[in-house]
């Protein structure tokens, strides 16, 4: 769906993702779940529905990019998320410059919380990731979603 651009996701719970797809799949099979990496999140009003985005990924992206020692133990891996395709409410392409023209909100700071230090899902090492482009792919995520809302 995505090709290298932004997605929005809004699930059943009202909560809304926009990141990029980053999960292979066959066509031949039916698709269970969709993975993403996440630019930015947060959830949509219960009676507007307009979105109220709160938490955003690229600050510790760009540590991690960068090899900030603070986030050592950390990488892009722990902050995936795998969203069951029988939750998804609404997917569309996510055009920045449609949001800034017409929807931009300012991004709430998030309230500081320590990430959780394991998810559960296998991470791949840091030479993994630099093989398959993650690094840029990170450094892309950072320079599209600054542009949005700066």
């Amino acid at each position: 769906m995505g090709q290298g651009k932004l997605v929005s996701f809004t699930v059943k719970n009202s909560k809304v993702y926009v990141g990029y797809v980053i999960s292979n799949f066959n066509p031949a099979s039916p698709m269970r779940s969709i993975k993403i990496l996440p630019a930015i999140s947060g959830y949509r009003h219960d009676k507007t529905k307009t979105i109220n985005f709160t938490t955003r990924y690229l600050d510790i992206y760009e540590k991690i990019r960068v090899g900030d020692e603070t986030v050592a133990d950390l990488d892009s891996a722990n902050f995936e998320i795998v969203i069951a395709v029988q939750e998804i409410q609404s997917a569309n392409i996510f055009d920045e410059n449609i949001y800034r023209r017409y929807f931009n909100q300012p991004i709430e700071e998030p309230t500081a919380q320590k990430p959780e230090s394991k998810t559960g899902l296998a991470s791949p090492n840091k030479d993994a990731l630099k093989s398959i482009g993650f690094r840029e792919l990170l450094k892309e995520i950072g320079n599209r979603i600054k542009d949005i809302f700066s």
